[in-house]
Formats: C-alpha cells, sequence, structure tokens
C-alpha cells in the first residue's frame, strides 16, 4: 500500500471471492493512510466516483459461481 500512498491515489477497491461471505472493500485516502469506507446494507460509497456499489454471489451456472456487481 505504500506505493499507493505514493503515488497519491486517491481510491482503490479490493474484491475477494476466495473467502465465504464474498469481500469487497472500498478504501479511501485518510490523513496518515487508507481506510475502509463504511459500509450501508451493503453498500460501500466511492468518494472518487459519487455512487454506490455492491458486489454479490449469483446463482451457480453451469458448475461455476457467478457475481453481481451493483451500481445505484
Amino acid at each position: 500500500m505504500a506505493n499507493y500512498w505514493n503515488a497519491e491515489v486517491s481510491e482503490y477497491w479490493v474484491i475477494d471471492g476466495r473467502v465465504e461471505p464474498l469481500r469487497f472493500t472500498i478504501y479511501r485516502r485518510g490523513e496518515k493512510g487508507f481506510v475502509a469506507v463504511r459500509r450501508s446494507d451493503g453498500w460501500s460509497r466511492s468518494p472518487v466516483l459519487g455512487r454506490s456499489f455492491r458486489c454479490q454471489v449469483g446463482p451457480v451456472e453451469m458448475g461455476f459461481t457467478t457475481y453481481r456487481f451493483e451500481v445505484r
């Protein structure tokens, strides 16, 4: 994360489907480092994009887990 900080990245996202439940976190630049954006009803608001997002596990199709990425 030091490279992101040094490059003055404003925000980055982590989506990890290897764990249950699926993890989706938006991190924003804080005063001394990156901090996770607080979720509200499963939605995370992107300060950079000004919209809210969530990622959910969808149905299994042909033996593979599917995912839905939603924006509002």
